[in-house]
């Protein structure tokens, strides 16, 4: 969906409620790797580069992995979940594939 806000915290603020947790957890997981990435809106969403960006979509929450190499290499561990050539998507916080997204962030952070 289409938010006009030029804030994360404007954008939390407009977000359906039931995905603020789902989006809060992803920007502290993100930010627990990264903490020197202040984060801004582009595109709409909370972007974090050079690392990801964040959206709640009309149906689902979407994490777009900035190295599409690191999506494709964790497939396989994100079962069901719909997954595009750099995006995770799910519904709900029970979904929310943590620690496949932690592995995701440690190796970026790594370099590899």
């Amino acid at each position: 969906m289409k938010y006009d806000v030029s804030t994360i915290d404007e954008y939390l603020d407009v977000i359906p409620f039931e995905r603020n947790e789902i989006v809060l957890k992803l920007i502290a997981i993100t930010k627990e790797y990264f903490p020197e990435l202040e984060g801004n809106i582009q595109y709409n969403m909370p972007t974090f580069e050079p690392v990801c960006s964040i959206a709640s979509q009309k149906h689902h929450i979407s994490c777009y992995i900035h190295r599409v190499d690191l999506v494709e290499k964790y497939r396989n561990e994100l079962g069901k979940l719909k997954v595009g050539k750099s995006c995770i998507r799910f519904k709900k916080m029970e979904q929310l594939p943590e620690t496949t997204i932690r592995k995701i962030l440690e190796d970026i952070k790594n370099g590899k």
